[in-house]
């Protein structure tokens, strides 16, 4: 099971085999997490893998054509498995947006996987061994770190520095504990070691757990987290200490990328005295039809009640600078998408984006969020836009909701702005800013200049209303009561409804 940037990997325990194929059935419960990603991954030959340096490839004389090469039109199409033989995947030329998820998302399916089986099956207990886990209940989320304090008394990042790992350091705990040292264990052997003898087996005890952020030094193919980048978006989870899935965001950055792989062919050639070549196919893959903007970030921050926002959440929306270009007959999609997005990111650092925070005390992308607000609500006159920017954020220090119907427009797909009184009031909706406190998750639109610099200079004042009082004008006032007013001599002149 498979998404652009991330891979699980299902593995075995008493009961789990039977529940699974159960829950695999068409008619089960199972559609209630199945989305567009759902695809087959086939066993193919790879040209040659340098994702680990314990890893063997058996020599062969076959021929790779363009067929069985490591798709790239979305992204990375390659994972190594154990032994002889690689796994790759054509990905159908899906866009990014339409696949991409979150390590959590990932984390919270598997969970639900596991829950879903329990429930088709009437199985919640599940036992290996001695031990007994109930996978009905929440998973319960450790990191490796705490796992390695609270089960191994290590403290596991004392041995992890910025720029590599203290193996004098982790052979002390590691001989402190009692665990077997070796003349020429490497860290990762170490590392290993302590996990698979002191850790594991108290994993899953009683309710599923997952296992997240492992060192980097542990994750070949995963990428940093954004908090510390010595650690890596890669997750396991355990139940009675058997491991049943794992996963990673899978890393893009074709520089580092390269760097690992030297590292590991590195460390292969110290230990067996060859190494294999780094893949050229799968960094150019890396490499290539990626859209890239400073401004936009890697992933979207959690919603209010700290949930992962959904696919459809396109974090691209309103990144695109809205103007005329002129292109080649011959240019590519991700070129001309390319030259929007440098084109906004000129613009940005022309307005002084970069220091929104400092300015508005947003940062740039949700400060393109308000100009996207203000592009929506703004009427003819031009100083409208600064006014409108200014209530934005007036409101969002009080802190008042506030309440722009057009964020729910566009979370509705209601372009014409007729949305219900059910509509209006919908509280599982991120986008209502009825409803929900502070920004919409991403831009409703795209901003033009005058909505961009609007939002990182808005016009001093303390309004905190505005009302349209004719055609295309608004008034500003300050208080509810001043609204109220304007609002209801605004509909009994018909000018709102």
């Amino acid at each position: 099971m498979r998404r652009q940037d991330a891979h699980v990997r299902i593995g075995n325990v008493t009961g789990l085999r039977d529940d699974l194929r159960a829950c695999l059935r068409p008619e089960t419960k199972l559609r209630r997490i199945r989305r567009s990603w759902c695809q087959l991954l086939s066993p193919r030959l790879q040209r040659c893998t340098a994702s680990s340096d314990h890893l063997s490839i058996f020599p062969n004389d076959c021929t790779l054509d363009s067929q069985i090469r490591a798709a790239a039109d979305v992204g990375v199409r390659f994972h190594a498995s154990r032994g002889s033989m690689s796994l790759g995947e054509s990905q159908g030329g899906l866009p990014p947006d339409d696949v991409t998820q979150s390590g959590e998302a990932i984390m919270a399916d598997c969970e639900r996987l596991i829950r879903i089986a329990a429930e088709t099956t009437g199985r919640r207990q599940w036992t290996w061994r001695d031990r007994a886990c109930d996978v009905g209940r929440t998973c319960a989320r450790t990191t490796v770190a705490q796992a390695f304090q609270a089960h191994a008394g290590v403290d596991l990042m004392a041995s992890i520095r910025a720029d590599g790992v203290d193996l004098h350091g982790l052979r002390g705990a590691a001989h402190a504990i009692g665990i077997r040292v070796a003349d020429d264990d490497t860290w990762s052997d170490l590392f290993s070691r302590i996990l698979a003898e002191r850790i594991e087996p108290k994993l899953g005890s009683g309710q599923p757990e997952i296992l997240s952020e492992y060192p980097t030094h542990e994750a070949a193919l995963a990428r940093a987290t954004p908090h510390d980048q010595r650690i890596a978006e890669r997750f396991e989870i355990y139940a009675c200490g058997v491991e049943l899935a794992n996963g990673f965001g899978e890393l893009t950055d074709a520089d580092q990328q390269r760097m690992r792989f030297e590292s590991e062919m590195a460390e292969k050639e110290r230990i067996y005295g060859e190494r294999y070549p780094i893949d050229e196919d799968f960094l150019a893959a890396l490499d290539s039809g990626k859209v890239t903007s400073k401004y936009v970030p890697a992933e979207l921050p959690p919603l209010e009640n700290g949930e992962i926002p959904p696919d459809k959440y396109n974090k691209w929306e309103g990144m695109l600078f809205p103007d005329t270009y002129e292109f080649s007959e011959d240019a590519t999609p991700e070129a001309i998408l390319q030259k929007l997005a440098d084109q906004m990111t000129s613009e940005l650092d022309e307005l002084g984006f970069q220091n929104s925070e400092a300015k508005v005390g947003l940062t740039p992308y949700e400060t393109v969020i308000v100009a996207s607000l203000v592009e929506k609500e703004a009427g003819t006159p031009p100083e409208e836009r600064s006014q409108i920017a200014r209530v934005i954020y007036n409101r969002l220090a009080a802190p008042e909701i506030l309440g722009i119907d057009a964020t729910a427009v566009y979370s509705k797909g209601k372009p014409g702005g007729q949305l219900t009184t059910q509509e209006l009031r919908d509280e599982t909706d991120p986008f209502n800013t009825r409803t929900k406190q502070g920004l919409p998750p991403t831009p409703v639109g795209l901003p033009s200049r005058a909505s961009l610099k609007a939002a990182i200079a808005p016009e001093e004042g303390a309004w905190m209303y505005y009302v349209l009082v004719e055609p295309g004008v608004h008034a500003f006032v300050d208080t509810q009561a001043e609204f109220i007013e304007l609002r209801d001599k605004a509909r009994n002149e018909g000018v709102i409804q």
